[in-house]
């Protein structure tokens, strides 16, 4: 989800949006700071959801990467 959210936003050219409070995000440095908390002490990404094979820490890797692509 991350990876597509990322692909959507960068896409849209939206550099911060306004949530439903007015507040505004600036999600290329927010969702950089989820996807480094989630990181492992290995260096890999897992969704503790295994649903579509995202258990896998390759596939994961690969989404968060190209997640973090867009935030560049």
């Amino acid at each position: 989800y991350y990876q597509m959210f990322a692909k959507a936003l960068s896409t849209m050219e939206l550099e911060q949006f306004q949530d439903a409070s007015g507040q505004q995000h600036d999600w290329r440095k927010e969702l950089a700071g989820q996807l480094f908390q989630r990181q492992q002490s290995n260096g890999s990404w897992v969704n503790e959801n295994s649903r579509w094979l995202e258990g896998d820490p390759n596939l994961a890797t690969a989404y968060a990467l190209m997640a973090l692509k867009y935030c560049e």
